[in-house]
């Protein structure tokens, strides 16, 4: 039974059976959901299907005698004057919380720590699993709640609050840039330098020669203690360039550790679109601040 499922209902259930389940849970690769209702990918009409309608004046809380659930809904997408914060229809299901009745405890549940990062405030703690969009909140070794919300590879789908993009950027193509940047930047961070080289346009990639002498002269960077791991756009415009035609070309703030110490500095690069794919023509060169 999945975890999902699982908490939509009574825990009178043995908890070692209670851990098996949900360490399955936390152990699958997408995002783990409660009942079927996923943040960013469920609506109010899927919740009331399941639930029917909401009380209070959102008409979204529901008590009932096993479980109280809270659901939160977006107002508008990037474009509407709503908040939310996601780049969704109106009414998508934003974020759960649940409070199971009785509440389980944190020893039947069986959770791998090494899956979540740990908050604590005195005696409450507050496990989160980012990669999947879940957190569980712990009082002297009850469970108070269980949060659902968006996994790690929603991310693309937030509102670029803080991002220009200049009318020439097409709309569409928007969200798999930012994904194709956060790809490079993550890549990047593990030493991945081989998966790099295919980021790369093959007609600039081919000044590196091979993808052995691209490896080699990444190391020799990350050798000299400079390891570049963040990236943050700011503003992204196109531009008509006399060797690969149309590109994109993204000005923003990177972080980079310099022998443990990090630093800040402004740094461009640019991109193409060929056949729906992205593809770096282009270093994060460092731009000159003010």
């Amino acid at each position: 039974m999945a975890l999902s499922r699982l908490l939509s209902k009574s825990v009178n259930v043995a908890p070692a059976v209670l851990g098996i389940v949900l360490l399955a849970a936390v152990h699958q690769s997408g995002p783990i959901g409660w009942r079927g209702i996923v943040p960013l990918h469920s609506t109010r009409a899927d919740v009331e299907r399941l639930l029917g309608p909401g009380e209070n004046s959102c008409k979204c809380w529901y008590y009932r005698d096993d479980f109280n659930a809270f659901f939160t809904y977006s107002t508008s997408d990037c474009e509407g004057e709503g908040s939310g914060g996601w780049d969704v229809p109106p009414n998508t299901v934003l974020s759960i919380i649940v409070r199971q009745k009785p509440q389980p405890k944190l020893s039947d549940l069986g959770l791998d720590e090494s899956r979540f990062r740990i908050e604590s405030t005195r005696d409450l703690m507050n496990y989160v699993d980012e990669q999947q969009g879940l957190s569980v909140e712990v009082y002297e070794g009850r469970v108070q709640s269980f949060r659902y919300f968006q996994s790690r590879t929603d991310e693309t789908r937030r509102c670029p609050d803080d991002i220009f993009f200049a009318s020439g950027v097409p709309k569409e193509a928007r969200a798999s840039l930012l994904e194709r940047l956060n790809d490079f930047v993550e890549s990047s961070r593990l030493q991945q330098y081989e998966k790099l080289h295919t980021m790369y346009l093959p007609q600039f990639a081919r000044m590196w020669y091979t993808a052995e002498k691209f490896d080699e002269l990444m190391r020799e960077s990350v050798s000299r203690r400079q390891s570049f791991f963040e990236f943050k756009p700011r503003s992204i415009y196109k531009l008509d360039d006399s060797t690969y035609g149309e590109v994109f070309e993204i000005l923003g703030v990177a972080k980079t550790d310099y022998n443990g110490n990090i630093v800040e500095s402004i740094r461009a690069t640019r991109l193409v679109l060929r056949g729906g794919q992205w593809y770096f023509v282009d270093f994060f060169r460092r731009v000159p601040a003010g």
